[in-house]
């Protein structure tokens, strides 16, 4: 089945997420976070198309994939963890929401400065994402885990 892409997004300009404290639960066999409940993303993108989509129950995720050696001044953890679970589930899911890796990138750029991430810390986790998160970008793979 081929699933037809929407076109390139040139930019986000505006993010909004249904919580600010997302629910996760830690698997310790997997080692990853599981979410308890869903969030609904709702975005706009600079050409004004207003897109929309669920990061559902039992989504696993790692939060942000941060190398060892910077965990001491890019945690997991903190204001950015929204715009990092979003961006996972799109990296995982692509063919569900019609996502190319660019404006999963873009996305997850946007939700962090809207979360008020400072602009180095911000370009630094886009960069990495940008330039070395091809491997993760996987078309079609749904992974849920039932509570």
């Amino acid at each position: 089945m081929t699933v037809k892409r929407k076109a390139k997004a040139s930019g986000v300009s505006f993010v909004r997420y249904s919580t600010t404290n997302p629910s996760l639960t830690w698997c310790t066999l997997k080692r990853v976070w599981v979410l308890k409940e869903p969030i609904t993303i709702w975005f706009v993108t600079d050409s004004g198309d207003r897109l929309t989509f669920t990061v559902p129950v039992g989504f696993e995720t790692d939060l942000a994939s941060i190398p060892r050696l910077c965990r001491s001044f890019i945690p997991q953890v903190g204001a950015h963890i929204l715009a990092a679970i979003v961006h996972d589930w799109c990296y995982r899911n692509p063919s569900m929401i019609w996502m190319a890796k660019e404006d999963a990138d873009l996305l997850f750029r946007k939700g962090m400065e809207q979360a008020g991430v400072g602009r180095l810390k911000r370009s630094l986790m886009y960069g990495g994402v940008k330039y070395f998160g091809a491997s993760s970008y996987q078309p079609g793979i749904v992974q849920l885990v039932r509570l």
